[in-house]
C-alpha cells in the first residue's frame, strides 16, 4: 500500500511542477494586450437582414482578361480511367468520339515500313505508342480543323510523342 501512495504522490508532484512551470513561463512572456476599438461610424460587416448592393456605386477595379485566359486552350478533357480504343497510329475513340490527331500519320496496325536496309513494324509501334500515351493519363484536346484535333498527354504533345517513336 505504501508503494502505491508513493507513486501517486510522485505523479501529483510532477503535475504540480508542470503547472508551476507553465505559470512562470506565462508570467515571463506575458505582454499587455492592446485593446482594439471598433469603428462605430462604418457600415456593419455582417447584418441580420439582406442589403441590396448597387454595382454602380462599387469602386472595384475591373481588369480585362489576358488574351487566351478567358477561354480554355484545350477544352476537351479525358481523365485517367477513361476508356480509349486505338484505331490506328493517329486515331482513337473515347466516350463515343473519334479523334484523329493533326500532324500524325495514320498507320494501320499491320503496316510495315522500309527505311533504307531495315524493315520494321511501324504500324504496331505506332499502335503501342498511342496505347501507352493514352493509358492512365490526362488527355486534353482541341479542334484544329474538320475532324482533326491537337491533343496532349499529361501536357506533352501527342503528335510529337508518336513522331519520336516512329523515327
Amino acid at each position: 500500500m505504501n508503494g502505491l501512495a508513493a507513486v501517486s504522490g510522485k505523479i501529483a508532484m510532477s503535475i504540480g511542477l508542470v503547472f508551476i512551470a507553465m505559470g512562470a513561463a506565462s508570467a515571463v512572456t506575458e505582454r499587455p494586450v492592446k485593446a482594439l476599438a471598433l469603428d462605430t461610424t462604418s457600415e456593419p460587416v455582417w447584418t441580420s437582414v439582406p442589403i441590396r448592393i448597387d454595382p454602380a456605386r462599387q469602386t472595384y477595379e475591373r481588369v480585362e482578361a489576358r488574351e487566351g485566359q478567358g477561354q480554355e486552350q484545350y477544352p476537351i478533357k479525358f481523365r485517367p480511367g477513361a476508356r480509349f480504343k486505338v484505331i490506328d497510329g493517329a486515331t482513337f475513340e473515347a466516350n463515343g468520339s473519334r479523334i484523329t490527331l493533326a500532324g500524325a500519320t495514320p498507320l494501320s496496325r499491320t503496316q510495315i515500313c522500309n527505311s533504307g536496309q531495315k524493315r520494321m513494324a511501324c504500324g504496331t509501334r505506332a499502335f503501342v505508342t498511342m496505347s501507352k500515351a493514352l493509358a492512365g493519363k490526362f488527355i486534353d484536346c482541341r479542334s484544329v480543323g474538320a475532324n482533326l484535333f491537337k491533343c496532349r498527354s499529361n501536357g506533352n504533345d501527342l503528335s510529337r510523342i508518336l513522331a519520336r517513336a516512329q523515327g
